[in-house]
């Protein structure tokens, strides 16, 4: 028999149900949105302050066409300390892992496979131990901890996977792990500053993109990938993943002081800067920090993510020298 409950009772219950209702809307926002899912998901795995800006906006817009099957390759250049990381490597896995089953496609679900590639396994395994704190933490496990579901005998730093098949693989450009295959390849910083500046190391990182990478694929016709790094070298892997650019690569280009002649426009949006000079993230690196980065150590790396034009120039100061690329725009 149905019983109503007095309004003294019902008075009672409604902090408990306000706050289950608050936990479903923020569950709906999250899953519906990357950038909403990082804003909340930041104070779980970092204490400094979380700042959105538009850049995040632009990348988050990226990835999640990738997710939807719409961008199969994508390059993103920017400047370090960008927060590329965090949301790249760190929250788009954790939020493709906890959307239903293929409610965006093949790439969304916890059966994803994730082979996250940096230049150094130390790096690599760093960036894991964070993505796993965040999956284990209660805000995670509080909104889908019945959805993702990690597996205890595949649960150690560099390597841990899903009860449904999926798994998030950390390992380096020169790791024994490369053997493994996945759904989606994210190469974050595949180069160091100091391998770019040696002929022989950059070889052999695009030695292993080319060999040990190409064909770790679970499905070839849903497979995607993502390379997210700063520009180091005409020759480092951005220059030669642009050089050898098929025509199924988005190149989402963010330089720290905005350029017309470089301007970055893609199908999934735009750069929104118009004036040269402009610079990515005042909020975080404002005109004095930029130029006191250009004193202490030079144009070159104080900038360090985009001095490739759109036109295929290399940009230095006063230098321009013709590479061999045309980036695509999308």
């Amino acid at each position: 028999m149905l019983t109503s409950l007095s309004p003294a009772a019902s008075l009672k219950r409604l902090p408990a149900l306000l706050s289950a209702l608050d936990r479903l809307n923020e569950r709906e926002r999250c899953e519906n949105s990357l950038i909403e899912f990082f804003a909340r998901a930041w104070p779980q795995f970092d204490p400094a302050p979380v700042k959105i800006n538009w850049h995040h906006e632009l990348i988050a817009e990226h990835l999640e066409a990738v997710t939807r099957g719409e961008i199969r390759k994508l390059l993103i250049s920017v400047p370090p300390r960008c927060s590329k990381t965090s949301l790249v490597n760190i929250c788009w896995p954790a939020w493709m892992w906890c959307q239903p089953e293929e409610r965006w496609g093949p790439l969304s679900g916890p059966q994803v496979r994730f082979m996250c590639i940096s230049y150094g396994q130390t790096l690599s395994i760093d960036i894991a131990t964070t993505a796993r704190r965040l999956i284990m933490g209660d805000w995670y496990q509080r909104h889908w901890g019945k959805r993702v579901i990690l597996l205890e005998d595949q649960a150690s730093k560099e390597n841990f996977a899903t009860t449904v098949g999926g798994f998030r693989l950390a390992t380096s450009m020169g790791g024994a792990t490369l053997g493994r295959g996945g759904d989606i390849k994210i190469l974050d910083d595949p180069n160091s500053v100091q391998q770019a500046e040696s002929d022989i190391e950059r070889e052999q990182a695009i030695r292993t993109y080319d060999e040990a990478l190409a064909t770790r694929e679970t499905d070839p016709s849903t497979a995607a990938e993502v390379i997210i790094m700063q520009r180091l070298h005409e020759r480092d892997i951005a220059g030669h993943v642009l050089d050898t650019n098929r025509g199924d690569l988005v190149h989402l280009m963010l330089p720290m002081e905005f350029d017309e002649r470089r301007s970055c426009v893609t199908r999934w949006g735009r750069d929104p800067r118009t004036e040269d000079g402009e610079l990515l993230w005042p909020g975080q690196f404002p005109r004095k920090v930029v130029e006191d980065r250009k004193r202490r150590l030079g144009p070159y790396a104080a900038s360090a993510a985009s001095l490739f034009a759109n036109d295929g120039t290399f940009l230095l100061p006063g230098v321009r020298v013709r590479c061999r690329y045309m980036p695509l725009l999308g």
